[in-house]
């Protein structure tokens, strides 16, 4: 890549010699300024501060005004018509061909905006090609880290696309096509290749949002593989966890699928707060109403891990409520440890409340029926409205109509 870039400006440098450019208006150069290097100003129009353009060919045939303490080293900013703020461009080629402005102490680092058409803010694209042929406007503080914005063509917001390091190789939002918000996409490849519009406070973590192409609002996919390869826009305060919505491929209510794995390959319409635990609704398949699915207690783990079935409201709450359960559960149904854990029977509304109320049943179930600790544990057996409800026998331990 290096040596494209050289062989470019060798090529550019040969040409003029041999045209004999003529007439140009050397601009103003300040104290310290194109005082080292081969050639370090041939051909400048543009007005150059203190301490600037040093190094072979730093700024051979700029066109842009420069501040101080910027465009030192090798072609750091041949051919450059942006105009260039203070301690920024340094490095080979930092600033080679770039067309807009660049903000105070950014794009430092070899090839860092070479090829920029983007107008970039301060304390921004930081590190090797961190904006090199960048499209999109760049905020203050963002795409610091090594290929962070390279080849990006949306709008980054403030403090976004960076890595805690500055990692060499961070490519934050390398290939992004999307606009991102502030304090969004931040970690390695966090959304690279990202073609869905991001807002605030999103898609932070490891490869958080790679690949997707969904829009996501405010407060969601913050985790390690958060939303990678997420294919659904995504509403406010979502999928935050880790693996949370990896390979999502259903719909998402706002304050949904919070939590460790919480909608991981998951393909079933999810509610507004519902899977929300670690595990809730990993593979799940079936659509979630409101206020379902919800992990509680000691390790909130895997409420509807690997339903099938339709959920009704405030249903299959607790760990393992409804893990594996391939029938339809009607409203307010299936509290509790194991509550209803691979069930294949329909259960009506009202039901199935307790530690493994309903867990292993393969019959139907009515409404209002079946309520209390193992009240229908591996039933096999229809239960009509209102049958089943009780406690365990005190001296067995067995349940109402446990089989």
């Amino acid at each position: 890549m290096h040596f494209i870039y050289r062989a470019v400006f060798v090529s550019v440098l040969g040409l003029s010699v041999m045209l004999g450019v003529r007439g140009f208006a050397q601009g103003d150069i300040g104290k310290g300024s194109c005082s080292t290097g081969t050639d370090p100003c041939t051909e400048n129009t543009g007005d150059i501060g203190k301490e600037s353009c040093n190094g072979d060919h730093a700024c051979t045939t700029n066109a842009g005004d420069i501040r101080d303490d910027s465009c030192v080293d090798v072609f750091a900013c041949a051919s450059n018509t942006g105009d260039i703020r203070d301690a920024s461009c340094n490095g080979d080629h930092a600033c080679t061909l770039n067309t807009e402005d660049i903000g105070k102490d950014s794009c430092n680092d070899i090839v860092a905006c070479a090829f920029n058409t983007g107008d970039i803010a301060k304390h921004a694209c930081n590190n090797h090609r961190a904006c090199a042929e960048n499209t999109g406007d760049i905020s203050d503080e963002s795409c610091n880290g090594g290929q962070a914005c390279e080849h990006n063509t949306g709008d980054v917001d403030s403090r976004s696309c960076n890595v805690a390091s500055h990692d060499d190789e961070s490519f934050s939002c390398n290939d992004n096509t999307g606009d991102i918000g502030p304090d969004s996409c931040n970690g390695n490849q966090a959304c690279r290749e990202n073609t869905g519009e991001i807002t605030e406070n999103s898609c932070n973590g490891l490869e958080a949002c790679k690949e997707n192409t969904g829009d996501i609002a405010e407060d969601s996919c913050n985790g390690f593989h958060a939303c990678l390869t997420n294919i659904q826009d995504l509403p406010t305060r979502t999928c935050n966890g880790l693996f949370a919505c990896d390979g999502n491929a259903g719909k998402v209510a706002k304050n949904a699928c919070n939590g460790d794995d919480a909608c991981r390959e998951n393909s079933g319409d999810i509610a507004k707060s519902s899977c929300n635990g670690f595990f809730a609704c990993k593979g799940n398949s079936g659509p979630i109403s409101r206020n379902a699915c919800i992990s509680t207690g000691s390790g909130e783990h895997d409420a509807c891990q690997g339903n099938q079935g339709p959920i009704g409201d405030k249903s299959c709450i607790g760990n393992l409520a409804c893990e594996a359960n391939e029938a339809s559960i009607g409203h307010n149904s299936c509290s509790g440890f194991v509550s209803c854990s691979t069930n294949t029977g329909p259960i009506g509304s009202n039901s199935c409340h307790g530690n493994g109320a309903c867990s292993g049943n393969t019959a139907s179930i009515g409404r209002n029926a079946c309520n209390g600790d193992r009240a229908c544990l591996g039933n096999t057996l229809d239960r009509g409205p209102g049958e089943c409800n009780g406690d365990p026998d005190p001296n067995t331990g067995k349940g109402v109509c446990e089989s």
